[in-house]
């Protein structure tokens, strides 16, 4: 009897670690649910091995097609699919519909959820795609106060959408996609379907990141506040393939369950849910160590300005100490063998890491694509408005920051504006044109170079702010006279601080005229920028000189400087 009794556990352990598809169940019982389906391709095929999810566990398809998946159905709003490479979602007003929502269906007799299909578009060339990665377009009403400092947020916005569109239409041999990550709108839901309407123009599906600001200020709670999100974009945490990457998009926006202000920003911690975290170790329980991950966040997870972001464990939250679970994500990517690329926005500057001791991660930030927040100009990182086009060519990766060369909105800020001495464009008929007849702003800017005595008089240094710079670039050279030389970085060492001028010379320029932004703190910056670099222009009185840098995928980017 004993002999049979370990036989049977043997079998079950088995079973247990051997699971078919569709057999990934929660702990029964009376709030369970079975929801059951196909998924199949548009060209006709039964798609295996497509993972289905109801936002806690996972299941996947089987040769059939099949999916049965056991939900808890506690706080289940959505049965969703990550999307598998060389197929898409159904395309809705510019959004991807790779989901169902749960009080849409109804349970047969028997309480079991059959018939929850989901038909997938086959792609032509999964192997080549771009991606237009953007943050933080974030409009607000024109007759907001904090819209009237410089330009207005939602022409900006319009500004964006004509040069997606625009720079899709030029891009025909690709299949396109965006990602814009988080901050959608600015403490006000009701501008969804104003951001829904500009983006359906482009032609191009856009997965969506919830950013702080994304949150209900009505509802109280985390969840409830993300309610009036899912309802225009779908789930905040979801997953794609596409190529050999596997895409996640994660909530790590936590906010609080009192009472809320005015300002969400005011309201929130960063970390994941206990259950945004039982939700990823599912999802990445399918996906093959060597894979190469891509992660989209609102808030950077793992490196921000030359520091770790925010705690790796627990934190007081609500009067509460809860897990942000940052220590958990570090230790299961740690187990991966593939490449994890973290992008994220909210910090509104651009930063670009690889940690040279563990090249396997990078973290990657991106400016605010509508300009520096409350005047919507120059961003504090010394980049112009614009976003990130992201390529992808059969398993290689490169990217490149796209300047936006529109501004159709009217200056809002009063009866003088900023010098813009070290702006390199004007605005010329709604349209950025470089100044000593340098042409439009195009994807050829790609760094902020300034001439000696720019930040000390005499210094004798000319400085460059290479926008995307990271470690994977080669070191800027500077030539003057024949005489090439590679430029210094500038460090935490150096007697002058990290900023660029351009951006500090118009935020300066604010800060000494509006009393309302110098009330609310709206100092200079000279703090965030890690991409400086300067080379001594020797005895060179008065010449030219060119700055030279090679970018991680090979391109070479000049400017040159006249003093």
């Amino acid at each position: 009897m004993r002999k049979i009794l370990v036989l049977i556990l043997g079998l079950s352990v088995l079973v247990s670690c051997n699971k078919e598809p569709g057999t990934d169940d929660p702990t029964p019982g009376k709030d369970t649910a079975t929801v059951m389906g196909t998924v199949t391709g548009s060209d006709g095929l039964a798609l295996e091995n497509v993972v289905v999810s109801d936002g806690h566990v996972c299941t996947a398809t089987d040769k059939d097609g099949k999916y049965s998946l056991k939900s808890s159905l506690k706080d289940v709003d959505f049965i969703f699919v990550s999307t598998p490479s060389g197929y898409a979602a159904p395309v809705k007003d510019a959004l991807p519909v790779f989901y169902q929502r749960f009080d849409g269906l109804k349970p047969d007799a028997d309480g079991k959820y059959r018939n929850v299909n989901f038909l997938l578009t086959k792609i032509a060339n999964p192997n080549r795609y771009t991606i237009f990665i953007g943050a933080d377009p974030q409009p607000r009403s024109k007759g907001a106060g904090y819209d009237n400092f410089g330009y207005h947020s939602l022409d900006c916005c319009n500004d964006l959408y004509r040069e997606l569109k625009e720079t899709a239409a030029k891009m025909s041999s690709n299949t396109i996609y965006g990602i814009m990550l988080g901050d959608i709108c600015h403490n006000s839901t009701a501008l969804y379907p104003g951001y829904k309407t500009g983006m359906s123009a482009n032609g191009f599906p856009t997965y969506n990141v919830i950013g702080n600001h994304d949150h209900d200020l009505s509802k109280v709670g985390d969840k409830p506040s993300s309610a009036k999100f899912e309802e225009y974009f779908g789930p905040v945490n979801c997953s794609f393939n596409l190529g050999d990457i596997h895409f996640v998009l994660l909530d790590n926006m936590m906010i609080t369950k009192n009472p809320r202000s005015t300002n969400s920003g005011d309201d929130l911690a960063d970390g994941l849910r206990d259950d945004i975290w039982e939700w990823l170790q599912n999802d990445l329980s399918y996906v093959e160590s060597s894979r190469p991950l891509m992660i989209c966040v609102h808030s950077p997870m793992y490196m921000c300005n030359g520091q770790t972001m925010r705690s790796r464990g627990a934190i007081t939250f609500d009067g509460e100490k809860v897990n942000t679970h940052y220590a958990d994500v570090d230790n299961l990517i740690a187990k991966r063998s593939g490449k994890v690329y973290y992008w994220a926005g909210h910090t509104h500057t651009m930063y670009h890491y690889v940690d040279v001791n563990n090249p396997k991660i990078e973290s990657h930030t991106v400016s605010r694509s509508t300009g520096e927040l409350w005047t919507n100009e120059y961003n504090a990182s010394g980049t112009p408005r614009g976003f990130v086009i992201f390529d992808y060519d059969n398993g290689k990766v490169k990217w490149k920051f796209h300047p936006i060369q529109y501004q159709s909105s009217a200056w809002a800020g009063g009866a003088t504006t900023p010098a813009y001495n070290y702006r390199p464009w004007n605005f010329t008929n709604g349209k950025a044109v470089m100044k000593n007849g340098g042409g439009d702003l195009t994807e050829s800017y790609q760094m902020n170079i300034y001439p000696p005595g720019t930040y000390a008089e005499n210094d004798g240094l000319v400085y460059v702010d290479i926008f995307m710079f990271d470690e994977l670039w080669k070191t800027p050279t500077f030539t003057c006279n024949g005489v090439t030389n590679k430029m210094k970085r500038v460090t935490t060492s150096s007697k002058y601080s990290f900023y660029d001028m351009g951006s500090y010379e118009v935020r300066d320029w604010y800060y000494n005229n509006n009393a309302t932004l110098k009330a609310e703190g709206y100092a200079p910056s000279k703090t965030g920028i890690y991409s400086m670099f300067s080379a001594s222009i020797g005895n060179n009185t008065h010449a030219t000189g060119t700055v030279s840098v090679t970018d991680r995928f090979g391109n070479t980017y000049t400017s040159s400087v006249t003093w």
